[in-house]
This record gives C-alpha cells, sequence and structure tokens, in this order.
C-alpha cells in the first residue's frame, strides 16, 4: 500500500488532492497520514491516519515546535507499523525530518517540493538534495525553484492544479476595473503597500477574501478611510465563482522574498482556468512565465505610475488574443499533467 504523508491540516494541502485524483483513477490502494491542526471534518472518501494536536497554523514557528516533534515522531511510528511498499512525501517540512526514514526508501518514494524554506543553510540544502537523489522521481510545482537544486534528471513538473479546464463565467457589469484577491492573506506589510496604491483610485475596486492577515489588513484600511478596498474573510471553494463575476483583474501581487519569486501560486492557475488576466510582480517567476504566455498584467508596485500603466493595458486588452493565450496554457498543463500521471502509477508498480 501506498502512503501519503502531509505535514498540514487538509484544509491547507489541496496539492494532496492531485495525488488521490491519479490513485483513484488507477485504483491503486492508498492511505493519507496528516496532522489535523484545526477544528475540520475528517476526510469520508480515502483511508487515513492522523495525529490530532490543535494548532493555530499561523502562530511563529517557535510556539509550534513540540508539536512539529510529536508529529515527526507519530509519522515514523505510522511508517513502520503500516510497513508500506511506497510514500508520497508532500513537502521539505515533511520530508526532511524523515531523511533517515527515507533513505530506507531509496527509489521508493516521491518528493513533493512545494516551497523554499530553509535552504539558505548550507546543512537543509544538502539534505534537500541528498532526497532528490534518493526519490524515484521529485515533484515541483514551479521550475524556478530548480535554481536551488544541484541538476537532476529526477525532477518533474506538478502543477498547483488538478484536472484543470476551462470554466469561463460570465461576468456582471461595473463602471470600475474590479481587482480581486482570493486565498490566503499572508504577506500583511506587502499587502498594506498594495491598498496604500489602490486607495481612493476611483478607476478601481480592490476586494479581498481569504482568511490568514486580513483582519490586520481591513483595520489599516479602516484607519485611513479608503473607500473603494473590501473585505470578506474566509470562503468555501465552491464561492470562488461567483467571486468571478465580479472580477476583471485577478490580484496575484506578492513581494519577491526568497520564498515567494521563484514560486507558482494556484492564483495562476485560476487566472488560467477562468480566463481572467492577473497581475503579478516584476522580477517573479510568475511575471515571466505570464509575459511569456501574453496572460495577464506585470507591474513593479514601487512605481508611482504602475496603476496607470495597468488601467491602459487592460484597457487595450484584446480578449480574443487572450483567449486563444489561454488555451495554449491549459493545453501545455494537461500536457504536463499526463506526464505526471503516468509517473505516478508507473512509481507505484514498481
Amino acid at each position: 500500500m501506498v502512503a501519503i504523508l502531509c505535514f498540514n491540516s487538509l484544509r491547507y494541502a489541496q496539492y494532496l488532492y492531485k495525488y488521490t485524483a491519479v490513485l483513484n483513477r488507477n485504483n491503486i490502494a492508498y492511505e493519507v497520514i496528516f496532522w489535523q491542526r484545526e477544528n475540520e471534518e475528517l476526510p469520508t472518501d480515502f483511508k487515513f491516519k492522523c495525529y490530532q494536536k490543535r494548532l493555530d497554523t499561523f502562530q511563529p514557528f517557535y510556539k509550534k515546535i513540540f508539536g512539529f516533534l510529536g508529529y515527526v515522531s507519530y509519522l515514523k511510528k505510522q511508517i513502520k507499523k503500516g510497513k508500506y511498499s511506497h510514500l508520497i512525501v508532500l513537502t521539505s517540512q515533511t520530508a526532511v525530518p524523515l531523511c533517515f526514514v527515507l533513505k530506507k526508501y531509496k527509489n521508493k518514494f516521491i518528493y513533493d517540493y512545494r516551497d523554499i524554506t530553509y535552504e539558505n543553510l548550507g546543512f537543509y540544502k544538502k539534505i534537500v538534495n541528498k532526497l532528490i537523489s534518493l526519490s524515484y522521481f521529485t515533484a515541483v510545482s514551479s521550475l524556478g525553484f530548480l535554481k536551488n537544486f544541484d541538476k537532476s534528471d529526477k525532477v518533474i513538473v506538478a502543477h498547483n492544479s488538478r484536472d484543470i479546464k476551462s470554466e469561463i463565467v460570465k461576468k456582471t457589469k461595473s463602471d470600475k476595473i474590479r481587482v480581486t484577491f482570493w486565498g490566503m492573506v499572508r504577506q500583511v506589510e506587502f499587502n498594506k503597500k498594495i491598498c496604500d496604491l489602490f486607495a481612493n483610485d476611483d478607476r478601481f475596486v480592490l476586494a479581498y477574501h481569504g482568511g490568514g492577515f486580513y483582519k490586520e489588513l481591513e483595520q489599516h484600511v479602516k484607519e485611513n478611510n479608503y473607500n473603494n478596498i473590501t473585505f470578506t474573510g474566509e470562503y468555501n471553494l465552491d464561492d470562488i465563482k461567483q467571486f468571478c463575476k465580479d472580477t476583471d483583474i485577478l490580484l496575484n501581487l506578492y513581494d519577491n522574498d526568497k520564498r515567494q519569486q521563484p514560486a507558482m501560486t494556484v492564483k495562476y492557475y485560476d487566472s488560467v482556468r477562468f480566463a481572467i488576466p492577473s497581475v503579478v510582480n516584476d522580477n517573479s517567476y510568475m511575471a515571466q512565465k505570464v509575459k511569456e504566455n501574453n496572460i495577464g498584467f506585470v507591474i513593479n508596485p514601487d512605481d508611482k505610475n504602475c496603476l496607470d500603466k495597468l488601467y491602459s493595458e487592460y484597457n487595450a486588452l484584446d480578449k480574443k488574443e487572450f483567449l486563444l493565450s489561454v488555451q495554449k496554457v491549459l493545453d501545455k498543463i494537461k500536457s504536463d499533467d499526463e506526464i505526471f500521471e503516468k509517473e505516478v502509477v508507473k512509481f507505484c508498480s514498481k
């Protein structure tokens, strides 16, 4: 049996379902081991084991250390007890602490690399490279991460999407350009800067949908009397289509720190899925892909004239050309997903 090892609560591990979808389609037996940190409903559609210790995901790491050590111990016991034939290890937070266990699973585990973590530490980067070499293959959500690895022929793309297809939603009408963010609100100081940028610009309205640190951001907006920015808090995934009706540009702006600069976000794929142009930060890997594929706008938030640029480019957008570009990206994602599925199935048969 295959075990999928997950560090997070399931609500923050949507990439897990990329694997379960493949295993379900191919009738491959598996179970998921995860950390139930929050009061979430337990799954009913697959076998699982969970480490039940409540924890606020957004508190500082030093406050989570004992829970983290407890979960690592739990994982080791379950792997030993389960005697699994294959492992799918999601994220470095799971893989690195299990590096000695994974040595025993050489070429019998998939390492799913999702985000940059502590690769600035030499010993940690060395472990990551070793895990890649020991894995059957390493799945990366962004080829922008490759600059952090030793060169390897074991790396394939696992896009931050699953079973993606075109889902164009008819929009409501508006006399303003509606810029919308959905997802987990992070990078609060950077988002304050984004709110300051759009503040009271009567060409735009800005909406934030999602949990995380949105309360702090909302307070900033209230204190400054910004009248064109709204917040709705947490939402269900089914709500996204409703958001699309009132969205002209998808806000996919992040600060270019070491972790974010090479990453590909889920919203990049939402932009393609719903055929909504996104706006991304210049000098990021996503900016490179948006330019290359002609599916959105690239701005530098530090440029005081960047909204003039965004306004002009949006109004000059050729919608037919945009839809053709989106379809090309969809076709490439589907092709990559087919390769990914074949490799997962092949891995499970070894």
